[in-house]
């Protein structure tokens, strides 16, 4: 199991500090593979507080280019050089806000592999695609388009960990959670097409996940873990989430 937790914009240098100290008491007897996603701003901060300890940590983006005149971009290798081992890529906020496309998330994936960088790529669907019945073929479209100029960039060369994270985004934030029928549907979707494209990875959910519905989550067969958001940001919540993946 992994547990990724994604703090998105948010708390003080202080509160991330601290944190960070509950994540390393937590994962003392966590059976999970934990993993936070912090603010570029507190990378320093997290490679202080984790070193020595299982907590793996990384960046919540990356710039699809080694280096340049980007303005406000951090690019994989300024990543790497704070210890951090992740980098997240494709999350749906990223793709609402900033347009990202299915093919630059690809670019910023490759980038990660050249400068030894772990991703996790998202994937979900809009409130409407899952009205239409769309969900499976949207989800399918990023996966493939995603994964196939992914895999001729690298050319196979790269030991790059690869983990997928099913993100429904009108579960993101909004305290609506899939049913388990539909996560079980998805993932199990998920899981198929890659094997279809060579591939195999954990997959993960993410969606309001929260200490009282994690552990039927994480009882469903082709769950590998969750990406937890808000719920991250407290640290007993998150605890009980990390405590329900045994």
């Amino acid at each position: 199991m992994i547990i990724a937790a994604n703090w998105k914009m948010n708390l003080s240098r202080q509160n991330a500090g601290d944190l960070l100290k509950s994540y390393r008491d937590i994962s003392a007897d966590a059976s999970a593979s934990l993993i936070t996603f912090v603010p570029a701003c507190y990378l320093a901060l997290a490679e202080d507080v984790l070193s020595k300890t299982s907590v793996q940590f990384g960046a919540q983006d990356c710039h699809a280019a080694e280096k340049g005149a980007f303005t406000g971009d951090i690019s994989a290798s300024m990543i790497a050089d704070f210890g951090a081992g992740w980098v997240l890529c494709g999350h749906s906020e990223r793709r609402q806000y900033h347009a990202e496309t299915d093919n630059l998330i690809a670019e910023k994936m490759t980038q990660a592999a050249q400068s030894g960088l772990n991703a996790i790529f998202c994937v979900g669907e809009s409130h409407e695609d899952r009205l239409s019945g769309a969900s499976v073929d949207v989800v399918t479209r990023q996966l493939t388009t995603t994964l196939q100029h992914w895999q001729a960039a690298r050319g196979g060369r790269s030991t790059q960990s690869l983990v997928i994270a099913y993100e429904p985004i009108w579960a993101i934030g909004t305290g609506l959670v899939a049913s388990l029928e539909q996560i079980s549907e998805m993932h199990a979707g998920v899981k198929a097409c890659i094997a279809g494209l060579g591939i195999t990875a954990p997959v993960l959910y993410g969606g309001s996940v929260k200490p009282d519905n994690a552990a039927d989550i994480f009882a469903l067969a082709d769950v590998d873990g969750a990406l937890v958001g808000g719920a991250s940001l407290d640290a007993e919540g998150f605890s009980q989430i990390v405590a329900a993946a045994r």
